[in-house]
């Protein structure tokens, strides 16, 4: 998760698109999600990925996990319904106040969840072998 957060740190910079409340202001900054301008020196630039909805979309975790560990008692869909909801909510909120595009934030989910799935597929396979040693 920590080098999530790095990851994300680093795209923000990289990509250098201008916020929607800045091309509100100024049209001539607006620039498709797939350029890349090099480094960005101020926040008004940090636009892609959404730093907010990636960190809420690690809650994939909790999704993923109910699959692996046969033992916690509760049903998927019990906890994808809250999970999902909070990640598109927070997906809104941030369209909604300018601060993203759509586009920003789709990224941000199908990139954390992305790496959620590589995490989930490294973790099942150390659940299984700490289980056998362990037999529990």
């Amino acid at each position: 998760i920590v080098f999530l957060f790095y990851v994300i740190t680093y795209l923000k910079r990289f990509f250098g698109r201008a916020r929607f409340y800045v091309v509100l202001e100024d049209d001539s900054l607006f620039t498709p999600w797939y350029e890349i301008h090099g480094v960005a020196s101020h926040r008004d630039f940090y636009s892609i990925p959404s730093g907010h909805v990636s960190f809420v979309s690690i809650a994939i975790w909790f999704i993923l996990i109910t699959m692996v560990m046969p033992q916690i008692k509760i049903k998927t869909w019990k906890v994808a319904v809250p999970v999902l909801a909070w990640v598109a909510f927070q997906a809104y909120c941030r369209i909604n106040l300018g601060e993203h595009y759509a586009t920003d934030v789709l990224f941000s989910i199908f990139f954390t969840s992305f790496f959620m799935l590589i995490f989930y597929h490294v973790s099942k396979h150390v659940y299984i072998g700490i289980k056998s040693v362990f037999k529990f």
